[in-house]
């Protein structure tokens, strides 16, 4: 009687199939997760450079006491503590400066980098109306909203909005931010 042992030529096939396929839908689900974690740290460091914005100009506007220019909704120029500051994008960043005299922010210090074109648009407000700088008092200015657009690293998502609006309380406003 002949006893044969090991394995068949078809059964080595067959369990070299399987281990193939296991190993390629591991693979597929170990890209995917490395996908969603790149996705979630961009994602994340977008979000730190936008609340660092965010924090950054909300201090300086609700802090001004005086808005010397203020040009199509992308720049501001203003007063606060005896020193003039200027806020404005250059090219994909947001820059600001100070100075004792009227300073030009294109040469000043950048709050944030990989904004998108257009991506940078101050909102000035009086109650529910629009205030409008050097026609309006200053004391009508109730609020100053900014919209900031940041290019995603992933070209395929685009840009991603914030908004973020600041009641200066150092301009003797007549009334609270809605106009009450």
């Amino acid at each position: 009687m002949r006893h044969e042992y090991g394995f068949s030529l078809i059964e080595l096939l067959l369990s070299l199939i399987l281990v193939g396929m296991l190993a390629s839908l591991a693979g597929v689900g170990l890209i995917s997760g490395v996908q969603g974690y790149i996705l979630a740290k961009d994602n994340a460091h977008l979000a730190q450079k936008a609340a660092l914005v965010s924090t950054r100009l909300g201090r300086e506007l609700m802090e001004l006491t005086e808005v010397t220019s203020a040009s199509n909704g992308t720049s501001i120029v203003y007063e606060r503590d005896g020193s003039y500051y200027a806020v404005s994008q250059v090219g994909d960043e947001i820059k600001i400066r100070a100075g004792t005299s009227l300073p030009d922010a294109a040469n000043g210090d950048a709050l944030v980098d990989d904004v998108a074109a257009n991506g940078f648009t101050l909102i000035y407000l009086k109650g529910a109306q629009t205030w409008v700088p050097g026609t309006d008092d200053l004391r009508d200015l109730t609020a100053i909203q900014f919209v900031l657009n940041l290019d995603h690293p992933d070209g395929d998502i685009g840009n991603l909005t914030f908004t973020t609006t600041v009641n200066p309380r150092n301009t003797g406003v007549r009334a609270g931010p809605f106009g009450t």
